[in-house]
């Protein structure tokens, strides 16, 4: 039966591993961090839409005094 390969252990290894780590990890961040701004402009946008379709259809709130 054959021997399995030895394992390289090297530094040129792990700063291989953590430099592929860290663009995934920073990938996830900007995908998230996106989103989330993304929900934030969604939420003003329909906040600034109800507050002007409020004041079309019923009118500026110093009108009814």
């Amino acid at each position: 039966m054959a021997r399995p390969a030895e394992r390289s252990d090297g530094m040129a290894t792990r700063a291989v591993v953590g430099v592929v780590a860290l663009v995934i990890v920073w990938l996830v961040l900007r995908s998230v961090l996106g989103f989330v701004f993304s929900l934030i402009r969604v939420a003003l946008f329909v906040a600034l839409f109800a507050v002007i379709a409020w004041v079309v259809l019923v009118g500026p709130p110093d009108s009814r005094t």
